[in-house]
C-alpha cells in the first residue's frame, strides 16, 4: 500500500490541515528538553512525512533552518499555503531519500507517518544525514478518547465510553493492510523502536487535552481519516463522510439530544514518543 495513494488527494489534504489536532506546547517541550539534555545544536531540523505542517509549525521556532518533506504534493501545497516561517522549506520527497547533505542535520522528526516508511531504507538515510550525536524523534498517538458535554455540562462515564468506542470502531476498521498499520500504532511503535539502529534510545509520553470541539469539528476529523481502504463487516459500505453522519446520529440518540450544536467534546490524546541518538 502506498502512503502517496492514501493522502495524495486535494480534498484529503484540506481536511487533514483543517481538522487534525494541533500539538501542544507540552509535546514541543518534550522534544526540545531531550535535545538540550543531549547537548544538541539547533541548526537544522528535517520533518519527514510532514503532512500539512502541524509538527513542523510546532518546532520551527526553535531551529535556524527547517526542511519539511512529504510524498503527497497536495499535502505540501497545503503546508506551503499555511506556512508563516521564512526559514521553513516544504518539498515533495520520500522519507527514504531525504534531500540533505551527509552529517548536516541535528534532528530528524517523524510525526504519525513512520508506519508508511520502508524502515531499513529510512534508517539508513537517517544515519547518513544526521550529524554525530544527532537525534531521531518519532511520535504518534492512538485514536482520541472523548468526553461528551451537552450545553457545556459533562455527561456520564457511560456516554464518554460509548462515544470513544464508536470512534475507535471506525478508526480501527479496515482491510488487513490498514489494520497492520493501526496495530503498530496501538503497540506504541514497538517494532519501530526495536529496529532503530541505535543503542541510545528511550521513550516518553505526553497527555494532551483539546477542549470544546464541536460536532462539526469531530466530523471533520473523521472525514480527514481518509479511506478508500476502510471497510469491515461492521461498517460495510460506510466511507468516512457517511460514518461521520452515522456518528452524529448515534451520539444524538445516545444522549437524547436533538440539536447537535448543543454537543461538544473534549479530546484526550495519549502521545507516545521514541527518541534515539546516533
Amino acid at each position: 500500500m502506498s502512503y502517496q495513494n492514501i493522502f495524495d488527494r486535494k480534498n484529503s489534504a484540506e481536511l487533514y490541515a483543517n481538522y487534525r489536532p494541533r500539538f501542544s506546547q507540552e509535546v514541543a517541550d518534550s522534544v526540545i528538553n531531550f535535545l538540550r539534555l543531549n547537548k544538541s545544536s539547533f541548526r537544522l531540523m528535517v520533518d519527514v512525512g510532514c503532512g500539512s505542517g502541524q509538527s513542523t509549525d510546532m518546532l520551527a521556532p526553535y531551529f535556524d533552518e527547517v526542511l519539511a518533506l512529504d510524498i503527497s504534493k497536495h499535502q505540501i501545497a497545503e503546508a506551503i499555503a499555511r506556512n508563516q516561517h521564512s526559514h521553513v522549506e516544504y518539498v515533495v520527497g520520500k522519507a527514504e531519500e531525504i534531500p540533505s547533505n551527509d552529517r548536516s542535520v541535528d534532528l530528524v522528526l517523524v510525526g504519525m507517518a513512520v508506519t508508511f516508511f520502508d524502515l531499513p531504507k529510512f534508517f539508513k538515510c537517517v544515519q547518513r544525514v544526521l550529524r554525530p550525536g544527532g537525534c531521531l524523534i518519532i511520535f504518534g498517538h492512538k485514536s482520541p478518547s472523548l468526553r461528551v458535554k451537552i450545553g457545556g455540562v459533562a455527561m456520564s462515564k457511560e456516554h464518554n465510553e460509548f462515544a470513544t468506542a464508536l470512534l475507535d470502531a471506525f478508526l480501527l476498521a479496515g482491510k488487513s493492510s490498514i489494520r497492520a498499520l493501526h496495530d503498530e500504532v496501538y503497540s506504541k511503535y514497538s517494532n519501530t523502536f526495536r529496529t532503530i539502529p541505535s543503542s541510545v534510545k528511550s521513550r516518553d509520553e505526553v497527555k494532551q487535552v483539546q477542549k470544546d470541539w464541536s460536532m462539526d469539528d469531530l466530523k471533520g476529523y473523521i472525514r480527514s481519516t481518509d479511506t478508500d481502504d476502510l471497510s469491515t463487516s461492521k461498517f460495510a459500505d460506510r466511507k468516512c463522510c457517511d460514518f461521520s453522519d452515522f456518528f452524529e446520529e448515534q451520539i444524538l440518540k445516545n444522549t437524547g439530544v436533538q440539536n447537535s450544536k448543543q454537543v461538544t467534546f473534549d479530546l484526550t490524546l495519549d502521545i507516545f514518543m521514541i527518541r534515539a541518538v546516533f
